[in-house]
């Protein structure tokens, strides 16, 4: 052996121990910071409900969008929405590729069944774009007249005052969304640790993050105001 080789070896046998104690260090401070982090977030004071009466009702468009969802899934989710104590809202139900007629049309009998003017099926092949795309279409169907959007998936079912409730925070025009917590209706072994996962999210993060001014969307239970959705440039199928 070398002494070039030897010298290198001896090297290197005492820069990886130094390496690997610098990334446990590295480590540890991170952890420390989050944990500390997160117990400074869980103890900022939550935003409260703002109950306030709203002397004025804008027109609240309801966009549903689904794909391959169980009909009977879907039709509860309607259900819960028509139950809103708001008195001005549409809702744009509109499933996308679903390749089933079955899967899909039991739910616009449903809503022609209905005979509401309030709530509008559509069936559309070859959206592009996922989700996002089904959204923009939704956007184009839209009453010109709707100055906000709530964005609800298809298997979620809403409490009757969240309108009530969300609107008046739209009080300022500096507030653009409005973005709810959630939580899975029915809890049990297989998902537990999921629904501890959504309240420490909500809970903490998110709380943070309105206290921030960083709040994003989780893609539902989301009431956005339009010309906000309009700045953004909608929504983009990437994410």
């Amino acid at each position: 052996m070398t002494a070039f080789a030897l010298v290198a070896i001896l090297c290197l046998a005492i820069w990886l121990p130094i390496v690997q104690v610098g990334l446990v260090a590295v480590s540890l401070v991170i952890t420390l910071v989050l944990v500390i982090g997160r117990g400074y977030a869980a103890l900022l004071p939550t935003f409260g409900q703002s109950r306030s009466s709203l002397e004025e009702y804008p027109l609240v468009s309801i966009h549903i969008p689904t794909y391959c969802e169980p009909p009977e899934l879907v039709i509860q989710t309607l259900q819960s929405v028509l139950r809103l104590e708001y008195p001005n809202f549409e809702v744009i139900l509109l499933d996308n590729n679903t390749p089933d007629r079955a899967v899909w049309q039991p739910v616009g009998d449903y809503c022609r069944s209905l005979d509401d003017p309030r709530v509008k099926f559509y069936h559309y092949d070859k959206v592009k774009g996922y989700k996002a795309g089904a959204l923009n279409l939704c956007y184009e169907l839209m009453s010109p007249l709707a100055d906000f959007i709530l964005v609800i998936d298809a298997d979620y079912r809403v409490a009757p005052e969240l309108l009530d409730v969300a609107l008046p925070y739209f009080s300022t025009d500096e507030v653009g969304l409005v973005q709810f917590p959630q939580a899975y209706l029915n809890v049990g072994d297989s998902n537990r640790a999921l629904q501890a996962e959504f309240e420490h999210f909500f809970g903490v993060y998110m709380n943070l993050a309105n206290h921030l001014d960083c709040v994003l969307s989780t893609g539902t239970v989301s009431l956005i105001r339009r010309s906000a959705l309009q700045n953004a440039n909608l929504w983009h199928g990437q994410s």
